[in-house]
């Protein structure tokens, strides 16, 4: 069951700085920009479907879509599946002179680069027994939600598996108070995913050990304060750092829609 677990979505793009590993970068929020892929989900599967089936290039139909509509500095209005495909599939290559190849190639390349690397749910066996939304961008104290959390629905901590959703390398693993047990890897790309209130984390996932996606990382838990929901305490936060000349640098950025596409099959 999916369920949008944010109470209030504040449209924020957070950036990240560039010393040291994650651990000592600093987070501040620019409130007047959106949080990058905060488009409604339906769309983009309607998208994905339409422009398999007429073979164009997804990652440029979904980066025309947003740029058309403004989601990666807000939010607008989600559109009919008539008027996805007579805009956005039709009349592809019109919208995109309009708006502009060297404006639309970055944008499809960073969206393209995400969804190859994003090929795996972060929660295996997972079926009836977890909830997510669009939880990216909420308030918190201090701040901006930079990541989204998974809930069990069973609220039993060791329960789930938790694997990669990516390829990449350990970069970090540890425990701290806000976060609890976690763990860092880096694509090759330099894309960095966080693992964070786990159970405990596998021993195997050591500075420099090398992950498939798909690869179990440890088990969900209750650990840290960070984001703590009393209703359902057992999660799995899962936050994705970029480096991308399109979102000016470092970012955080939303992994909900490429979530999403892994969950039903893209």
């Amino acid at each position: 069951m999916i369920v949008n677990v944010a109470a209030v979505m504040v449209l924020v793009l957070v950036v990240a700085s560039l010393r040291g590993l994650w651990g000592a970068r600093k987070v501040s929020v620019r409130a007047a920009e959106a949080a990058a892929l905060r488009a409604p989900v339906e769309a983009v599967t309607t998208l994905r479907r339409f422009s398999a089936e007429a073979g164009l290039d997804f990652a440029e139909v979904l980066a025309v879509y947003m740029l058309d509509n403004a989601f990666f500095r807000k939010a607008a209005e989600p559109l009919g599946e008539e008027a996805l495909v007579s805009r956005y599939i039709d009349g592809h290559k019109k919208l995109k002179r309009a708006i502009g190849e060297k404006t639309v190639a970055p944008y499809a390349a960073y969206l393209r680069r995400l969804a190859t690397e994003i090929t795996c749910f972060p929660v295996l066996g997972q079926d009836g027994a977890v909830m997510y939304g669009d939880s990216f961008g909420a308030a918190i104290q201090g701040g901006a939600y930079a990541g989204i959390d998974i809930f069990d629905e069973m609220r039993e901590a060791g329960r789930l598996r938790v694997a990669a959703v990516a390829r990449g390398v350990v970069v970090e693993a540890g425990q701290n108070k806000a976060e609890g047990h976690y763990a860092v890897i880096q694509s090759a790309s330099g894309t960095l995913y966080k693992y964070a209130h786990l159970a405990y984390v596998h021993a195997d996932m050591a500075e420099g050990a090398q992950v498939e996606a798909g690869t179990p990382i440890g088990y969900m838990g209750e650990s840290g304060l960070e984001g703590r929901n009393d209703l359902f305490p057992v999660r799995l936060t899962v936050s994705v750092l970029v480096e991308s000349e399109v979102l000016n640098g470092a970012a955080w950025v939303n992994p909900y829609i490429f979530l999403r596409l892994v969950e039903n099959g893209r």
